[in-house]
């Protein structure tokens, strides 16, 4: 059994065309995507000798023990054959205004019992005679019908009300918020459908470091189901619009315009409460056939890999598992379509990346050299446009792990790479054994979250970043796998085991089994440090483990615009004892009262919730360009001569105070903070006392404002942190 949480994320592009090749298998059958020959044996080697390593495999035995105990007849009638709901702004009738608010509905659904969904709030189970599915939204372009639940006032409404009266009465994103449909029956059939994709990769990873063919067959029934309904999982945005034409001209007509919604007839696009929409919502960023808000990225990569790791399975006895017209199948009608559609999208940023790792794969497994350049003009587009050449993401520490998170298959696909020996580019050189790890900043960019870490290995809390982010092992995993070295010893320290001791899947794959961190004391790359590209600064004082003093410089249309930075400009978070004590409260998405679902959020942002000057009682605007200059930053040691009665030098002895005291010092003056202001400037001291105990002194200097309007500032309180 399984359970599926339905809870409520050289520049420039090329034009693509499609090898001649496209209906014949590769020249190679070695896969060439994600797991190549050396990282198949790496994995192999590590099952041997670690446990670490079994135990990633024994979980994937458990992943899969659903498809294992199903036949071909079983699995294809599991997989629904017309377009899943989204899962967003779902509400349950049964709780809402009880246990529940209007769109925060909370629903699971288990592979026991796959026809129903049980509400985590309040227990009821849908569908439901008492919560009947009587709404209808008809596609008949496509022949399809989304059935969702109507209140007992819409249903009482004479058959020819608007789409506007009827939604006055219909279940909604939250109190003030649009209409939207919540579709039981959609909802089911996106669970069955994102659970059998969950089986194929795990299934196709297990056939190929145990050789089993029952892995590799289970693995091509789910593919040749999808092969057959994927036509049919028409496009829909997160907010309940849907498109009523064939995808790829959905697609089509959403890259002409730029990525958004399109320009589509009117009855193309449908909406049970919008009239006549012409657009699909917010375009593929809102997007999706299966899953929602631009994210099928990840299945659809995952599909792709394993069919490269089943394309040449054999029978014990030599069959091959796939005949050649299978191959032609999924190439042609699932895998290249799918990759077209999201190539529409030329988009670069946390919602982006993943689709440019689709076409890596699907040009490297074709061996197709214009779409793998569209990748690696992706790849090389996001490192000089979304990361500061110090490495850090350009939007928050939070949003930096996401995007990491879609950025890190692509190098690993592209890792090696060669152009067919007959292929001559129309500009450029010829791509020869290609290195992503050698190109411009990555390196910076996998390293820069090591260096920001507030104590306890956490993401500092800056802009929208939860107070409780733990730094995953991903990045010095991928450090050590692909550079080895003082990188080894940075994994160590922060799993906290040796290397043979614990390891990810990416350790299992790409780690070399013989791998060893250096001899001595492994410590992250953590010091007083400015950080010239993201504007923040961090004080440590010598004590990195425990104590840290940030200062915040966030911008707002100056270097690139983000959605997720708060006007903070000059912030200060200070953390002792390995705790937040002047803190800032981040990322916060929950309710201040129960008919505002969103309040938190806004107060969070707001330039009044941090520890900061606000003048003339308003947020430090954003419209215009904004940010702050570094005047002042160094670290030095301070004068031990204590005066005592009578002038007498009364210095402390190296063993009484083993520990000198230090100061640090961090000034930077606001840039279009408060327009009004002529100065908007902060100077922030982290002084570190000869018995070890840290305390920050801290200077703020506002001039201008309204006279007659007040300014608050809040004030850091002086904390001490244990020796």
């Amino acid at each position: 059994m399984f359970r599926t949480p339905l809870t409520v994320v050289p520049i420039g592009i090329l034009s693509l065309s499609l090898a001649a090749s496209l209906g014949s298998a590769p020249a190679s059958a070695e896969p060439s995507t994600l797991y190549k020959p050396k990282d198949i044996q790496n994995a192999r080697e590590n099952i041997e000798r670690y446990p670490w390593a079994q135990r990633i495999v024994g979980g994937w035995k458990h992943i899969v023990q659903f498809s294992m105990t199903r036949d071909r007849e079983a699995l294809r009638a599991f997989i629904p054959e017309f377009t899943p709901t989204t899962r967003y702004n779902q509400t349950c009738p049964a709780c809402v205004g009880k246990q529940s608010r209007m769109g925060e509905g909370r629903f699971s659904w288990s592979s026991d019992a796959p026809d129903q969904l049980t509400c985590t709030q309040c227990n009821t189970i849908f569908p439901s005679e008492e919560y009947p599915e009587t709404g209808r939204l008809e596609l008949p372009h496509r022949g399809q019908t989304i059935t969702y639940y109507q209140t007992p006032e819409e249903r009482a409404l004479p058959a020819t009300a608007t789409a506007e009266e009827r939604g006055r009465h219909a279940l909604r994103l939250n109190t003030a918020g649009p209409p939207m449909m919540t579709s039981f029956s959609g909802l089911i059939r996106r669970a069955r459908a994102s659970s059998a994709v969950a089986q194929v990769l795990p299934l196709a990873k297990l056939y190929t470091l145990t050789g089993e063919i029952a892995y590799a067959e289970r693995a091509l029934w789910i593919m040749e189901r999808f092969v057959e309904v994927y036509p049919d999982y028409l496009w829909r945005s997160y907010r309940n619009y849907f498109a009523d034409l064939p995808p790829a001209e959905v697609s089509a007509n959403m890259g002409a315009h730029g990525g958004g919604g399109g320009r589509f007839p009117v009855g193309v696009i449908r909406h049970a409460y919008v009239a006549d929409p012409v657009a699909l919502d917010n375009g593929f960023f809102g997007a999706g056939r299966l899953q929602d808000h631009a994210n099928d990225y990840g299945w659809l990569l995952d599909m792709t890999v394993a069919y490269d790791l089943i394309r040449d399975a054999r029978y014990p006895d030599g069959r091959p598992l796939l005949d050649e017209e299978m191959k032609l199948r999924i190439v042609q009608e699932f895998l290249v379509p799918a990759c077209e559609d999201w190539e529409h999208w030329r988009a670069v940023h946390n919602k982006g990346m993943g689709y440019f790792a689709l076409s890596a794969a699907v040009g490297t497994l074709l061996e197709q050299p214009e779409r793998v350049r569209h990748a690696l003009n992706g790849f090389n587009r996001m490192l000089a446009e979304r990361y500061h050449a110090d490495g850090f993401y350009t939007d928050t520490p939070h949003y930096g792990l996401f995007n990491f998170s879609q950025l890190r298959p692509l190098p690993d696909i592209l890792l090696g790479y060669s152009d067919p020996p007959d292929y001559q580019p129309q500009e450029g050189p010829r791509l020869e054994n290609l290195d992503p790890y050698r190109m411009g900043r990555y390196q910076r960019v996998v390293e820069a979250p090591l260096r920001m870490l507030a104590p306890g290995n956490r993401l500092p809390v800056i802009a929208d970043t939860a107070y409780d982010s733990p730094l995953r092992a991903d990045y010095a995993e991928l450090l050590a796998a692909r550079f080895g070295g003082r990188y080894a010893a940075l994994f160590e320290a922060l799993r906290g085991a040796r290397l043979s001791e614990a390891g990810t899947e990416y350790s299992l794959w790409y780690r070399d089994p013989d791998l060893q961190a250096p001899e001595g004391a492994a410590e992250l790359p953590l010091r007083s440090e400015w950080f010239p590209g993201y504007h923040v600064g961090v004080l440590r004082a010598g004590r990195a483990e425990d104590t840290a003093l940030y200062l915040t410089g966030h911008q707002f249309q100056w270097t690139i615009r983000t959605g997720h930075a708060h006007p903070d400009i000059l912030a200060l978070a200070y953390y002792a004892f390995g705790q937040e004590l002047a803190s800032d409260r981040g990322y916060f998405g929950g309710a201040m009262a129960p008919d505002r679902p969103l309040t938190g959020q806004y107060w969070t942002k707001s330039t009044a919730s941090h520890n900061i000057v606000l003048v003339d009682d308003k947020c430090q605007p954003t419209e215009a360009p904004a940010g702050c200059h570094l005047e002042l930053f160094g670290v030095a040691p301070v004068a031990e001569v204590l005066q005592g009665a009578g002038g007498a030098d009364t210095r402390p002895t190296a063993a009484a105070f083993p520990v000198p005291r230090t100061v640090e010092v961090i000034q930077a003056a606001g840039f279009n903070a408060y327009p009004q202001c002529e100065e908007y400037r902060r100077t922030s001291s982290l002084i570190r006392a000869p018995d070890g105990q840290t305390y920050v002194v801290d200077f703020f200097r506002v001039k201008g404002g309204h006279p007659s309007l007040p300014h608050r500032g809040f004030r850091l309180r002086q904390h001490h942190s244990p020796a």
